[in-house]
């Protein structure tokens, strides 16, 4: 769980390799009144095998999909997200195959609601 102003992330071992056979669950939560504004700076992963999601919400798989990747996306960054709530929610998960550079995103929270 990650809480305050701003932070950055990355997939295990980056910008080396990832593991294999790896599922990760993080939550991020902003000050009250402010939303989170994350960005993805890289993103190499097996495609249709690794992937991240990022949910806009507090809750994995319940809150509604921000990012729903897999693949080489070095085209598509920076890929800059913005919640409606102060926490979003992401998954990690890798299978036991092949394994790329993987993910690094930053975040910062903006003052919104007040």
């Amino acid at each position: 769980m990650f809480n305050g102003t701003s932070g950055s992330l990355t997939s295990p071992n980056y910008p080396s390799n990832y593991t294999s056979g790896d599922t990760q669950y993080y939550k991020f939560f902003a000050p009250k009144n402010h939303r989170l504004i994350i960005t993805v700076w890289d993103f190499v992963t097996e495609v249709g095998y690794d992937w991240l999601q990022i949910y806009d919400g507090e809750f994995a798989n319940t809150g509604t999909p921000l990012l729903d990747w897999s693949g080489n996306k070095s085209t598509l960054v920076p890929k800059i997200l913005t919640t409606t709530t102060n926490a979003a929610s992401l998954v990690w998960y890798t299978d036991f195959v092949k394994t790329y550079r993987g993910y690094n995103l930053t975040w910062v929270a903006e003052n919104y609601f007040g």
